[in-house]
């Protein structure tokens, strides 16, 4: 009988082991390495809008976002957003009658000028009267791409709680 509960000790210490190595390597291996990206051309312009998110977490579903703005010349401005604690990726965008864009994210607001070509913050973005297009968003099916306005109403960008 000792030797029985000796192999069980033995079997039950193996497993804490191998399971407390998993749970290390989540939480201090390497970072995912992906970057999703999901892309939509700007009316009127010869420029691509990306919005790009690149997990900062292994469990959560956290994301850095980055909005990244491509002209035919090769071009490339990138912008860091404010950054997804958890079901925040929505990002919304406007044409503005001066035909310019807009960008609404919770917490961030950003305008886009095609001439000259730049990335600028906004604050108070939601007081601009602009017309919706679309949203970066999650499909249903679990997919990051950009919804047009056609397929998709507009959803607020309210945080839960406020």
């Amino acid at each position: 009988m000792r030797r029985f509960f000796k192999y069980v000790f033995y079997g039950v210490a193996g497993l804490v082991v191998l399971l407390s190595g998993v749970v290390m390597f989540m939480l201090f291996g390497p970072m995912p390495g992906y970057i999703l990206s999901a892309r939509h051309d700007l009316p009127g312009t010869e420029l691509e809008l990306s919005v790009e998110l690149k997990p900062i977490h292994r469990l959560l579903s956290e994301f850095e976002r980055k909005l990244v703005l491509s002209g035919s010349n090769q071009q490339r401005i990138e912008q860091r957003m404010f950054v997804d604690s958890g079901g925040y990726t929505r990002t919304n965008l406007y044409s503005t009658q001066d035909g310019n864009f807009l960008v609404r994210g919770f917490f961030d607001g950003w305008l886009i000028r095609a001439r000259p070509v730049e990335i600028a913050e906004i604050e108070n973005a939601t007081k601009l009267r602009a017309n919706f297009l679309g949203a970066f968003d999650w499909t249903s099916d679990r997919e990051w791409r950009f919804i047009p306005a056609a397929e998709r109403a507009e959803q607020t960008l309210t945080p839960p709680g406020g």
